[in-house]
């Protein structure tokens, strides 16, 4: 059976969106408990501050992915 390697970049961004992901979900169960206990207006001023930055970096998350994907179909 052939073992079949991906690059390093494709790994690196793998791990990097299983993260991220595993961040966002921490993130939303942490918002919506703070809700439940009253703690409304922290929860709005987190989320406003978070936002931007969870959107920048999905977004160059994704780019890394575009890339890797790019260049696996490159290498083969």
């Amino acid at each position: 059976m052939i073992e079949r390697r991906y690059s390093l970049l494709f790994r690196l961004t793998v791990h990097l969106l299983k993260y991220f992901l595993l961040a966002v979900c921490g993130f939303t169960i942490t918002c919506l408990l703070s809700e439940t206990m009253g703690a409304i207006h922290a929860v709005q001023m987190i989320v406003q501050m978070m936002g931007p930055w969870l959107l920048r970096s999905a977004v160059v998350i994704i780019c890394f992915m575009g890339m890797a994907i790019i260049l696996e179909s490159i290498r083969q």
